[in-house]
């Protein structure tokens, strides 16, 4: 079998001003490797393609330049359709238990699961995910509100600087 060396993913690279093609990459599975993120949320969708008669499994898309997203794949996935049961937890368990982030892209999030996430290079900052020395410091409490108008009261929460 040829040796391909890859060494991360996803790749990318810009087919126009305002986006940019991402190539995911995956090795080492037989059988219907699938993509599962934000962007595909059904089997056939995400669907990889084999690379000739190597274990290299492939998948691009086309994505606006400021993307930001996450993925995991699902390898040897059944490729049947999927329901979001929430009252059906077995079935949601055993669909999704196979699925692992991508371990040729360094960037990982947790989200209940490990997922891989891709940041592509027009992405706005998030500052506030960050981070900072000396953060101002404060407390977080729990509020009750009256309102003499709705004649009732609501919860809610407050914060207060120190």
């Amino acid at each position: 079998m040829p040796q391909i060396s890859i060494c991360r993913s996803p790749k990318t690279e810009p087919p126009e001003p305002l986006e940019t093609r991402t190539l995911v990459v995956q090795t080492h599975f037989d059988e219907g490797q699938v993509v599962y993120g934000g962007f595909s949320g059904n089997a056939a969708a995400g669907q990889m393609t084999r690379l000739g008669a190597t274990d290299v499994w492939y998948k691009t898309y086309v994505f606006r330049n400021d993307a930001r997203f996450t993925y995991q794949f699902s390898p040897n996935d059944s490729l049947l359709p999927y329901r979001l049961d929430p009252k059906d937890t077995a079935g949601l368990l055993k669909r999704f238990a196979t699925m692992t982030p991508d371990p040729l892209n360094p960037r990982e999030v947790q989200q209940g699961a490990t997922f891989s996430f891709v940041e592509l290079a027009a992405a706005p900052p998030q500052p506030w995910i960050h981070p900072v020395d000396n953060p101002p410091r404060g407390a977080v409490q729990r509020m009750r509100l009256h309102s003499a108008i709705l004649n009732n009261e609501r919860g809610g929460l407050g914060l207060h600087s120190a």
